[in-house]
């Protein structure tokens, strides 16, 4: 097999990183229809060094340092951090495990940190954006099938977890600039950051089809374009993205509004039609960077880089 990339590589650097008090294991195991190549599935656990605190005003009563008072709800922001579903994306997998070498997290000492260093190790080294079942894993997180297998160990992983936010790192070969799928205020950090290390989309869309505003496109709650009609809907709905899943089942966020007086669902609307993927994204903290393939990589890193850390700092100062 002439690969090309090395994820043997990228795993070994992964181990190496998550040295104590961090740590990995194998969540399961990604594999070729036929058996003839087996990958392994990382996942990283980062602890936080501290307890959140609040700083309170005024000196501890001998004039060396303010006194700090450990918050009512004393546990960690928890954040999930992802990179590497789409196979020819390597940015995003670079990026992730260079956040781990580099320690980045040590900023971030009251934020603890799941990382998904590369989801989709196949396509990471064959350079495809689909799994070795010929499926992108990324509209496949609704329910595993037999071409997305790698999905199942995945969900376990995450069973019962709940995270304050998630960020997921892609690339797009199309984009002349960085844009970034989130909510209006964390967008807006981020790609206030991301723009000083490089260029952002200029907009007015993406792909054509996709409204874009200052490089974000906002989660507003409105159902997003797509195709038209009973069957266009119903791809909709079974297109689950990694975000959409967790968004529903992982995060932490507020109920729902409730339904105005007067206003019914039609009854031709599909199951979901209350739930479209923008109105539960929109209550929740997360964000889907995507980086433009045609700047160097160590620019998109760096980007990379940047947006996360503006959306740790809009997390733990808000």
């Amino acid at each position: 097999m002439s690969a090309l990339r090395d994820y043997a590589a990228l795993a070994e650097r992964v181990k190496a990183a998550a040295q104590p008090p961090l740590s990995w294991r194998i969540y399961g195991y990604q594999e070729t229809p036929d058996g003839g190549e087996r990958y392994e599935l990382l996942i990283v656990h980062v602890p936080a060094s501290r307890r959140r605190e609040d700083a309170e005003t005024g000196g501890r009563g001998d004039g060396l340092s303010p006194r700090r008072r450990v918050s009512p709800s004393p546990r960690p922001f928890h954040v999930l951090l992802n990179g590497g579903t789409h196979g020819d994306e390597p940015a995003g997998p670079e990026a992730v495990v260079r956040f781990l070498e580099e320690r980045r997290y040590a900023r971030w000492p009251e934020v603890a940190l799941t990382v998904l260093p590369c989801t989709n190790p196949w396509g990471y080294v064959h350079d495809r954006r689909e799994g070795p079942g010929g499926v992108d894993l990324n509209r496949s997180f609704r329910r595993a099938g037999p071409q997305t297998r790698e999905i199942s160990p995945l969900k376990r992983a995450l069973a019962r977890r709940k995270f304050d936010m998630f960020l997921d790192c892609h690339e797009d070969v199309d984009a002349p600039g960085l844009y970034v799928f989130s909510t209006e205020t964390l967008g807006r950090a981020i790609v206030q950051a991301a723009g000083k290390v490089g260029p952002l989309h200029p907009g007015p869309d993406v792909d054509g089809q996709i409204p874009l505003k200052d490089a974000v496109v906002v989660f507003s709650g409105r159902r997003p374009p797509g195709p038209s009609g009973p069957q266009g809907q119903q791809r909709t709905f079974n297109a689950w993205p990694l975000p959409r899943y967790v968004g529903r089942y992982h995060l932490r966020q507020p109920a729902p509004a409730p339904q105005p007086p007067g206003v019914a669902t039609s009854p031709d609307a599909p199951p979901e039609a209350e739930n479209t993927i923008q109105s539960e994204l929109a209550r929740v903290l997360q964000a889907t960077i995507e980086t433009p393939t045609c700047l160097p990589l160590d620019q998109r890193i760096a980007m990379h880089h940047a947006a996360i850390d503006a959306a740790l700092e809009v997390l733990t100062s808000g």
